[in-house]
């Protein structure tokens, strides 16, 4: 059986927070993106269905660049994909935010794409 491949965008927002800081010179930067997007599953559900879809995970992430709190209330997206998105927060790392040449606390939003393997046509057989 082919092993599904999820395709997984991460985006950083400039959107400013409530308790946050909002005026870091640079928002976080996620620095282990490869080894989270091969742990996400796609849900068998949505597999089922043939659903597609995003997720905006909202992130707090702290002066040293490890998630510190995330908003499922405030997920945007498919509801079927937040449980996949969810289990994989805790392990994303980070670069902080800076501000004045110092980290800060800040909130981050990132996009999680979810796209079903495109079917490879059938071969013939010789």
């Amino acid at each position: 059986m082919k092993k599904l491949v999820l395709v997984c965008f991460v985006l950083l927002a400039s959107v400013p927070f409530l308790n946050a800081k909002d005026n870091a010179d640079n928002l976080p930067k996620v620095k282990n993106l490869n080894s989270i997007t091969s742990k996400i599953e796609y849900p068998q559900d949505a597999l089922k269905q043939s659903i597609e879809g995003k997720v905006i995970a909202r992130i707090l992430v702290n002066e040293n660049g490890i998630v510190e709190d995330y908003s499922r209330e405030e997920f945007k997206g498919q509801e079927i994909f937040f449980e996949s998105v969810e289990k994989v927060i805790w392990s994303l790392q980070f670069e902080p935010a800076i501000e004045n040449d110092i980290p800060v606390k800040s909130w981050v939003e990132i996009p999680f794409s979810f796209r079903l393997p495109k079917k490879e046509p059938m071969k013939p057989k010789s």
